[in-house]
């Protein structure tokens, strides 16, 4: 059973490694605005936010895990930062407001600029992991209010991916800086 769950695993590693190529190979100059049926992309020169838990972060270095998705096909959620308009404090004032998760206490929020993030990863990888941040805005729903700024990192491997915890390495090497996912009370 083992071995079985084993290949398993090589055979999804290789199959992701496989559509990242060919997702590559088709932007690789960068995210197309042409055709309705393209993604809206968050332009490359824009930086987006990652909430990273307290479990990936050791002695204030934020780990490449945190990055990651959670399972195959899992994008992991960031917010788009220039979607508000204001300085940067306004900017992440507004991304706090709209959270829908809990962010713990001793969180972080780490900044990335997209497209510094995309060429490291893209040169590093020889072309294999080709990110994008696609537009997901996140519409008003029960007690939460709508959110513009949600995204999704598209092109990140998994945890379960062979090579994950070498691209998520990569893509915290491009953090720019960092910021308290909660604002502590004066």
């Amino acid at each position: 059973m083992t071995f079985l769950r084993t290949l398993l695993k090589l055979f999804l590693s290789i199959a992701q490694n496989f559509l990242n190529i060919l997702q590559g190979l088709k932007q690789e100059d960068g995210p197309s605005d042409e055709g309705s049926l393209e993604p809206d992309f968050v332009p490359d020169e824009n930086h987006i936010l990652r909430y990273v838990k307290p479990l990936a972060i050791d002695d204030g270095v934020i780990g490449g895990g945190a990055f990651l998705g959670r399972y195959v096909g899992d994008d992991p959620s960031v917010n788009w930062v220039e979607c508000f308009p204001g300085d940067l404090n306004n900017q992440i004032s507004e991304i706090r407001k709209k959270a829908r998760i809990t962010y713990a206490a001793t969180g972080l929020l780490a900044r990335l600029n997209i497209g510094n993030t995309r060429s490291h990863v893209l040169k590093e990888t020889n072309k294999k992991h080709n990110l994008t941040v696609i537009k997901d805005a996140l519409e008003a729903k029960n007690n939460f209010e709508e959110d513009p700024s949600h995204a999704l990192m598209k092109g990140v491997p998994s945890v379960e991916d062979m090579h994950g915890e070498f691209v998520g390495d990569l893509i915290a090497e491009c953090i720019i800086d960092h910021f308290p996912a909660v604002l502590k009370k004066e």
